[in-house]
């Protein structure tokens, strides 16, 4: 029994020495972690098909990210960071879309999105000299960029019109495929603690800079962007 209560005393002091000899070095470190974001697309096209809470099975949208970074000094650290978005759709609020010159109501039975933003992100720590408390020492304002892989497909039941009005007749069951690298940018603030397991919180703001051509009736061709607001909870490990 005191052998036991020897071992766990001796785990706890050492894992109070580790964490605070983590916590008082500022800089020179790396650092691993797991992300988990909330992401609410700004654009009304792409938010109809893929919304950040979807009524019809109860799920929200969500992004998860993995990161390395190295804190250079107090004030600098730099990230790299890809992430995963990934949704399904079914049943989804009906459009029209002009193809060869002919109008059609489409209608989503089913539809999917793939994203995979690669980001490199530089943090800056205003605070970083503060005396007023660790979480104002930890907070940050962040700028990134890097590319943005986009994969969607759709199955569109197609109407002549509406189908709620008289003269809107289905006419044909398609399923569209459609995908591209588009540049982006986030911007954002947080707070990330430095002990040795740690924890993170942020908000940002990613422009993703996609093409509006119409080629398709997917959101990749007729949505102006691909931009979203992210909330963002990190938990991290320093070595």
């Amino acid at each position: 029994m005191k052998s036991i209560i020897f071992s766990t005393s001796i785990f706890f002091l050492f894992s109070f020495q580790a964490d605070a000899q983590i916590s008082e070095r500022s800089s020179g470190y790396s650092y691993v972690g797991l992300g988990y974001s909330l992401v609410a697309f700004t654009d009304g096209v792409v938010s109809d098909i893929y919304p950040f809470l979807n009524f019809r099975n109860g799920s929200f949208m969500t992004d998860l990210n993995l990161f390395y970074g190295y804190r250079i000094n107090d004030d600098i650290a730099i990230e790299l960071s890809p992430s995963m978005i990934f949704t399904t759709g079914y049943d989804l609020p009906g459009y029209n879309y002009e193809e060869n010159g002919v109008t059609k109501y489409h209608i989503p039975q089913d539809a999917r999105l793939f994203m995979a933003p690669l980001n490199i992100n530089l943090k800056y720590f205003p605070f970083s000299s503060s005396e007023r408390g660790d979480a104002i020492k930890s907070a940050y304002l962040t700028i990134g960029g890097g590319g943005t892989y986009i994969r969607e497909e759709y199955t569109n039941f197609i109407y002549s019109g509406n189908p709620v009005n008289p003269q809107g007749t289905y006419e044909d069951t398609k399923t569209y495929t459609e995908s591209a690298w588009a540049p982006d940018i986030v911007f954002g603030a947080g707070i990330l603690s430095t002990g040795v397991f740690g924890y993170g919180v942020e908000v940002n703001y990613r422009m993703v800079f996609t093409s509006r051509d119409n080629s398709t009736p997917l959101a990749l061709s007729r949505a102006n962007n691909f931009n979203s607001i992210n909330f963002t909870i990190k938990g991290t490990f320093s070595f």
